[in-house]
Formats: C-alpha cells, structure tokens, sequence
C-alpha cells in the first residue's frame, strides 16, 4: 500500500516533527491490534541527526499509543538505529529480514508503554 493510501486509512497514524517552523522529521504508526502498534516509519532529516530530534518524535509516538490504550510499539530497526531505540526504552525480542535488501537482517524490537 502506498503512502498516501495509508494516511487515508483508520489505522495508521503520521505527524511531522517542526522545530522553529522547520521540518525535523516524521515518524508513523500502524495498528496491529488493540493492544500493539508498528513503528512503520522514524525519520529525521540528516541536518538534524544527533541534536535530540528522534525523541521529539519518538515521545508523541508513544503518547499517541497510550492515549489510544495501546500496549506496546513494535519496531523493525535499522541496524545503525537500535542503540537509539534501545535507549527510549525498546528491548530486542529478535530480528527479522528485510523486505528491500536480501540478506540482510533487521533487529526486531519492542517498545513496552502500559507498566503495571
């Protein structure tokens, strides 16, 4: 399904991170089922990588999630992004191929929101 296909669709959720009137980033969310959502897309513009912007965008992420009684976020992570997503709190629960490059393998991680 394309990206504008999606945005139309109940499921998914998309915002776009701004910082004094400047695109950051964006990140999207794909319901899976009540209780679990995708991190189908986290991107911040190279301009702005290393100047704290992936949790600008992770923690509305995880804020949207919650609202919405979602338990946990999935994310298939980009090798050079898993120490990131392992410091907001992710945890790797294994790994998966990628759909794009053959071969290669993805870490699949989990991003717990709902603690007892």
């Amino acid at each position: 399904m394309n990206l504008h296909a999606q945005i139309n669709q109940p499921q998914y959720h998309f915002f776009l991170g701004e910082r004094e009137h400047n695109l950051i980033g964006f990140y999207g969310l794909e319901q899976l089922s009540a209780q679990e959502m995708e991190l189908i897309a986290l991107f911040v513009f190279p301009t702005s990588i290393g100047q704290g912007y992936g949790r600008h965008l992770i923690n509305p992420a995880q804020r949207h999630a919650v609202f919405w009684g979602i338990q946990s976020i999935l994310i298939q992570s980009d090798p050079n992004a898993e120490a990131f997503y392992l410091t907001v709190g992710a945890y790797r629960i294994g790994q998966t191929e990628s759909e794009s490059i053959p071969d290669r393998f993805l870490p699949l991680l989990k991003l717990d929101l709902l603690k007892d």
